[in-house]
């Protein structure tokens, strides 16, 4: 039987079309998985360039989830490329408003660069779209608050929070060091005091509480 050579041509053409959307289509997604799960490894053993090697590849594999660009935003940022870093958790931002990650890890970086207005803007937008907004958000703009020299709210803010979050001992620690700045000692040892209490082994804690309990 003699096959037509157009024939075995078209379905040649679809063999290998149907090989592509396979690759592309269910093997694509395990890879970007994988990418990333190996990303997230190097990035905890601190093997950041190895970690983006395999984070650029999660993002290439999947561009339309967020979660690859907060990891790599925050790779990007150990290398000290904090404009990409910036632009990755804006990315985040973009694919899920919802997720909180991208807009404190920018909150936090935004304020290593000495930036406290873009900060501060930012932390209150975030806040305004979640109802419920997680700790480190509400910190950030807190603590971009109290950059700007807004040191009662700022206060009053780390009272609220720790309100419904009386375990968050960073939020007395940041409140005992403003009540020092604002040169209450005794609400400084009080906030540092229960920071030490809720986390005795952090060598920072005790620093403070020591250092204001010998002023």
């Amino acid at each position: 039987m003699t096959i037509n050579p157009r024939i075995a041509a078209l379905g040649g053409l679809a063999l290998a079309l149907g090989l592509v959307a396979f690759t592309f289509g269910w093997v694509g997604p395990f890879r970007a998985e994988a990418s990333f799960r190996r990303g997230l490894e190097l990035a905890h053993q601190k093997r950041w360039r190895e970690a983006r090697i395999q984070l650029d590849r999660a993002v290439a594999l999947d561009r339309a989830s967020a979660a690859p660009y907060v990891e790599r935003g925050r790779v990007l940022r150990s290398l000290d490329r904090t404009t990409e870093a910036l632009e990755d958790f804006a990315r985040a931002r973009e694919l899920d408003p919802k997720r909180q990650e991208g807009w404190a890890e920018a909150v936090d970086l935004l304020l290593a660069l000495d930036r406290p207005e873009e900060a501060l803007a930012l932390s209150q937008d975030a806040i305004t779209r979640h109802p419920a907004p997680d700790v480190e958000l509400v910190l950030g703009h807190i603590r971009a608050r109290a950059a700007l020299g807004d040191l009662r709210n700022a206060v009053a803010e780390l009272d609220r929070l720790i309100a419904r979050r009386e375990d968050c001992h960073e939020a007395f620690y940041i409140k005992g060091r403003l009540h020092r700045e604002l040169g209450e000692r005794t609400l400084a040892l009080s906030a540092f005091g229960a920071a030490v209490a809720l986390a005795p082994r952090n060598a920072d804690y005790r620093r403070s509480l020591e250092d204001v309990a010998w002023q």
